[in-house]
């Protein structure tokens, strides 16, 4: 897992059902009409903050499971 989150995974990692997405949406919105970036670069940069969020959340999923069994042998 890496330690360096980048802005746009941070944005995800943060929203809410209560949040206001406003300031998501914009980021999000600038990125992808960026003509300056080839559109190749912007589907990896979004691809790669989804995979990195789909990570961490499969790591604690693992930690869940392992602590559960933990408990049943309690």
């Amino acid at each position: 897992m890496r330690l360096v989150n980048y802005k746009l995974q941070t944005q995800m990692e943060n929203l809410n059902e209560n949040s206001d997405n406003k300031y998501f949406k914009e980021y999000l919105k600038s990125i992808l009409e960026d003509p300056n970036t080839p559109y190749f670069q912007k589907a990896d940069y979004i691809g790669l903050c989804l995979q990195e969020i789909n990570s961490k959340v499969e790591y604690i999923a693992n930690d869940i499971k392992e602590l559960q069994a933990y408990k049943k042998r309690l």
